[in-house]
């Protein structure tokens, strides 16, 4: 009889727990979470040819297409200012995506990006350094005038302590080129051909 009363106290006392438990869930129910991937554009910069070329270089300089000749040359971009305040949630994992685009006829040996938080030290002391990205030269016909873009792109993952620099604040971008040039032979281009550098942070959100 003893040994009734226990079992049916013991269920009573499970169905008591669970009911509890059910009561709680419902009173304090858990937030769905899920992911977004978000992309946010840290630089899309187009560099032309008049960049490049120093005036001695050329022939023709009046014409649409002009012939030159382009020895070793570095270009170093203003830092831009990039608002980073959409990154403001918790950051599952995040990638910085760079890809170089080339209109011109003579090859960059060495693309890179540098991130900072103070545009005075975003070529000093950077806390983000991505490349050297390399890209061949344009497509050109028969003529050597260039009629295609050749293409190269790098992807960077970021590790947990730059996921936390760029989380959220303002940064500072900035860009350098260097091109070993065409090694003393004659090209053509136009005026209006052009080198594109696009960076883009994409980041996996976790949202509540």
């Amino acid at each position: 009889m003893r040994s009734l009363i226990d079992k049916t106290f013991l269920t009573a006392t499970l169905f008591l727990v669970v009911l509890s438990s059910m009561q709680c869930a419902l009173e304090n129910p858990i937030a769905p979470t899920w992911e977004v991937d978000v992309n946010i554009p840290l630089l899309n910069q187009y560099t032309y040819l008049n960049d490049f070329l120093p005036v001695s270089k050329t022939s023709g300089k009046s014409d649409s297409i002009i012939a030159f000749s382009l020895d070793n040359v570095k270009i170093i971009s203003s830092p831009k200012r990039v608002d980073l305040s959409q990154l403001d949630l918790q950051i599952e994992s995040g990638t910085i995506k760079y890809n170089l685009g080339n209109h011109l006829p003579f090859g960059i040996d060495s693309g890179m990006i540098y991130i900072s938080d103070d545009s005075a030290t975003v070529f000093s002391s950077p806390k983000i350094v991505i490349g050297p990205l390399t890209v061949l030269p344009a497509l050109v016909d028969s003529d050597g005038i260039v009629t295609g873009m050749s293409s190269n792109l790098i992807s960077f993952a970021l590790d947990s302590a730059q996921i936390a620099f760029l989380n959220g604040g303002t940064v500072f971008a900035g860009y350098s080129m260097v091109s070993y040039g065409t090694n003393g032979s004659m090209v053509k281009a136009g005026y209006s051909d052009y080198l594109h550098s696009n960076v883009l942070v994409t980041v996996r959100k976790k949202v509540m």
